[in-house]
């Protein structure tokens, strides 16, 4: 029964559109008046910016489109269905110069890598395969991405592989920068104006790896390489190899061991509205997208209809979820769409990770005791450290912070000089007060928030009756691929929305099997009756937000913006994830966080305002703390050094150039009941146990990004 229960769930996101396309019947097409009420919804619906005069002009393309989806889906002749979304008022060749234009062949003609012609899955029989596999379920896809109104799906594509492998090999699901590919990519690759995949693993290979997307976030437009980025890469590739040609079955062997990159023609109407079901036709075999083909399977129709999973770039808002199944072993040897003829992936040999296997990121810059002997040599080291964060400082304001950096400089230097069982490095707080880090990255003052926002506490403990002797030694919710990557709040008190949004991610991805990356924004725009953006909040508040609103939307269909909002109602209704409540930890008791932590991501908050936290690089931290807490993070995992020390895997929301990768070790099992810097004083986990929404009808309402390999 519970696994048909989990099935469920995970049939209800996989393969149920998204409720961003608007619902509308036959008595929505009778006359001019109510298609153009119609067509206002739809406006209002997707926030369609359009003058007087384009939307008369565009409401012929409107009105032949909404009946082109209409008469589409009475036929019932398709496997699939069709519906009114983002790209509602472009004709088919507007869509096509727009999101289906990459040339792939032309330009692979001018552009190309050689391919070695190997071929490592060749020798595996088909019929030792197994019948279906979705690396989503395994932990191995990050979530839906868009790519905006530049061509750069070829990166997308790229980077949806190596993740994959990534994580395959690693055991750690990194999201990575597409952007670093766009800007840095040059010289076989376009940037928005499209490019190969095949070049793009070369170019990764060569350049030694690539960063994550937090470190070099998505701009969806040509940029300069930021090449100190460039130079601290986290996920390492060995090379790529292409599937050989026209050949669904070796692209079979192919994706039953990792997720594979493919081109294909996504240009036809049928593309541009699909919604739901297993994609048919039509199209042809004139190459203008790259996405990614993530698993296949068999559908539960009369007909068994064979399908491939593919990963698209155009946001969450299309299809299902962002994804569409499409037939597969059909008659013509090159796959529907072409899906056969352009197939490669990335190969990892030694899994060697420079992120996330808890070793300091290369984003804090070396020095030694030479760069502190005198005022020249530190302002030397300041610029140095500037350079390196790309931080802007005009010349009044550096000469007046250079005091402050020197401080911090060399009171990270004395500090690791004692041997203590973790480091300090000059990261991009260096020139920043201790009082000026705390008000900005550490004023919650989550004791004053729960005086005047109280919730009740929750006393039911799920795990109360678990015996603590059961439990495992060691735990990484990330290596089970219920971590996405790390993010970053800025300058905005949000921690108690990240906080939130990793454990609601955690619990969905261990009952359904799907990852999926949530929106911290529609917590800060819409909790504000027990919560304040941007001036703080607790998590236990924002669980019951969640609830009582139905769900929470992703992060692509309501991304981050650092700054307080105005609540976005109809992202805010549109929900992908649910739960059914949250209980809280029993205060002050380690015991109790492990076993709710060895079940489940858990969201704490503790005191993070030291010096010795704001510089924390790598190893076990063990203070300096105190109880006042004023910062949410979300407990991941635990484990023992080598040493015997105990520690929590903390995931925090400062960016992955702070501490482990975005991550902090802290010592566990001390002597106070409250835990290092408070952590087990306030503790809490979202339950789950309702599948996500069924959405009937509904359609993924993707930005309309989308380039391919150019066209995109």
């Amino acid at each position: 029964m519970e696994k048909l229960f989990l099935l469920a769930i995970i049939l209800a996101f996989s393969f149920v559109p998204h409720i961003m396309s608007i619902p509308f019947d036959e008595r929505d097409l009778e006359s001019d008046e109510k298609v153009w009420d119609l067509y206002e919804r739809w406006q209002r619906h997707h926030s369609v910016p359009r003058d007087h005069h384009e939307k008369h002009k565009r409401f012929g393309v409107f009105k032949e489109n909404a009946k082109f989806i209409h008469e589409f889906n009475k036929k019932g002749k398709k496997h699939y269905k069709l519906a009114l979304n983002k790209f509602g008022d472009l004709t088919k060749e507007e869509f096509k110069n727009s999101y289906a234009s990459a040339r792939v062949q032309e330009h692979k003609m001018f552009q190309s890598h050689a391919n070695s012609g190997k071929f490592m899955y060749g020798g595996a029989n088909v019929h030792d395969l197994p019948m279906s596999i979705d690396w989503r379920s395994k932990g191995a896809v990050t979530g839906v991405k868009d790519q905006g109104k530049c061509g750069s799906c070829w990166a997308f594509s790229t980077v949806v592989s190596v993740e994959g492998i990534n994580k395959i090999k690693a055991g750690s699901l990194v999201s990575l920068s597409e952007q670093e590919l766009v800007d840095c990519d040059t010289s076989d690759n376009s940037g928005c104006n499209g490019g190969l995949m095949e070049n793009a693993f070369e170019f990764i290979k060569k350049s030694g790896g690539i960063t994550t997307e937090s470190d070099y976030p998505y701009k969806a437009a040509n940029g300069t390489c930021n090449a100190q980025k460039l130079n601290s890469p986290v996920v390492v590739i060995d090379g790529h190899e292409n599937v050989p040609v026209n050949n669904e079955m070796d692209l079979l062997k192919a994706v039953a061991n990792q997720p594979v990159s493919v081109a294909m023609d996504a240009s036809s109407k049928a593309f541009q509205f699909y919604s739901e079901g297993v994609f048919t036709g039509d199209c042809n075999t004139e190459l203008n997208h790259g996405v990614a083909v993530v698993g296949y399977g068999v559908d539960e129709d009369e007909n068994g209809t064979k399908y491939w999973i593919v990963k698209n770039s155009w946001g969450a808002d299309w299809g299902e979820q962002g994804y569409i199944r499409m037939q597969r072993d059909v008659e013509a040897k090159e796959g529907l769409c072409g899906i056969a003829m352009e197939a490669s992936y990335p190969i990892l040999f030694l899994a060697i990770i420079l992120a996330l296997s808890l070793v300091p990121h290369i984003t804090s810059i070396p020095f030694n005791e030479k760069d502190l002997e005198s005022e020249e040599s530190l302002w030397d080291l300041y610029e140095r450290w500037q350079r390196h964060h790309a931080v802007p400082r005009g010349h009044h304001k550096k000469h007046k912070r250079f005091d402050v950096f020197k401080e911090n400089a060399k009171f990270i230097h004395e500090f690791n000089k004692k041997g203590k069982p973790y480091k300090l490095a000059l990261n991009k707080f260096g020139d920043l007060t201790k009082e000026e880090f705390k008000s900005s990255y550490a004023g919650s003052r989550v004791e004053e928030h729960r005086m005047f926002h109280p919730r009740a506490r929750m006393y039911h403990f799920l795990y109360e009756n678990v015996n603590v002797r059961d439990l495992p030694v060691s735990i990484d919710w990330r290596q089970k691929g219920a971590v996405t990557g790390v993010k970053d709040q800025g300058k905005c008190g949000s921690c108690w929305a990240f906080s939130t949004v990793v454990s609601v991610e955690g619990i969905n991805q261990i009952k359904t099997g799907n990852l999926v990356s949530l929106s911290e924004q529609e917590l800060i725009d819409c909790d504000t009756s027990d919560d304040n953006g941007c001036n703080g909040g607790l998590m236990e508040n924002a669980f019951g937000f969640i609830k009582t609103a139905g769900g929470i939307t992703t992060e692509s269909a309501y991304p981050y913006m650092a700054q307080n909002g105005t609540c976005n109602s109809s992202k805010m209704n549109s929900p992908a994830v649910v739960i059914d409540g949250y209980e809280n930890v029993p205060e002050n008791d380690e015991a109790a966080l492990l076993k709710a932590v060895a079940n489940q991501p858990v969201s704490v908050s503790i005191e993070a305002s030291s010096k010795q936290f704001q510089f924390y690089s790598e190893g076990v931290f063990t203070g300096n703390c105190t109880t006042d807490l004023n910062h949410g993070v979300a407990v991941v995992g635990y484990g023992v050094e080598a040493d015997g020390i105990k520690y929590w895997i903390v995931k925090n929301s400062w960016g992955p150039s702070w501490g482990e990768q975005g991550y902090i070790r802290m010592q566990r099992g001390i002597d106070a009941k409250e835990g290092l810097c408070g952590i087990a004083m306030d503790a809490s986990y979202p339950i789950k146990t309702s599948p996500n929404p069924p959405r009937k009808g509904r359609t993924y309402r993707r930005q309309l990004s989308k380039a391919v390999l150019q066209d995109s």
